[in-house]
């Protein structure tokens, strides 16, 4: 896989770690976390299941287009995205992200096969969406265990 090769030297990690009640059957609406102490546990729990990997690795506690607009364009070699798995939350952190990718760069899709309340595959439908009416931005390069590997060929979007 892409990340194999060991090469990364800083890793951004980027989740709200919020409590979020409106969805009551996700794990941080109410399955697992009960509340935003919960939630504060999980992101401790997250920390120190990383401290062993010898790589720098930054938290940051914000939601993802918040977070995405502190990144410089074109500085990222990858983006691993594992954020709101609904469609409107893909496309958006499709457009958050993809400018943040250098050209040759890795935009990397976790639960390729999810499926939303309504039982669509939202984020694969998102992505083939964007892909559509974006021709030229992203080739894809893997897809294995639900994750989907796409190499950016062109950050700049149809307009």
């Amino acid at each position: 896989m892409v990340l194999s090769a060991g090469s990364i030297a800083k890793y951004f990690l980027v989740d709200p770690y919020e409590c979020m009640p409106q969805f009551p059957n996700r794990m941080y609406g109410g399955k697992v976390a009960q509340n935003q102490g919960d939630m504060d546990e999980i992101f401790e729990w997250t920390q120190s299941r990383r401290a062993h990997l010898p790589n720098e690795k930054i938290f940051v506690r914000k939601r993802s287009a918040e977070a995405a607009s502190a990144v410089p364009d074109k500085s990222l070699d990858f983006v691993y995205v594992d954020g709101n798995h609904y469609y409107d939350g893909v496309q958006a952190d499709i457009l958050s992200y993809l400018r943040k990718l250098k050209t040759g760069g890795f935009l990397i899709f976790d639960d390729w096969n999810w499926h939303d309340d309504e039982g669509k595959a939202s984020v694969k439908q998102a992505v083939c969406d964007f892909i559509a009416a974006n021709p030229g931005c992203l080739q894809l390069v893997d897809l294995q265990a639900g994750q989907t590997v796409f190499l950016v060929t062109s950050n700049r979007l149809k307009s």
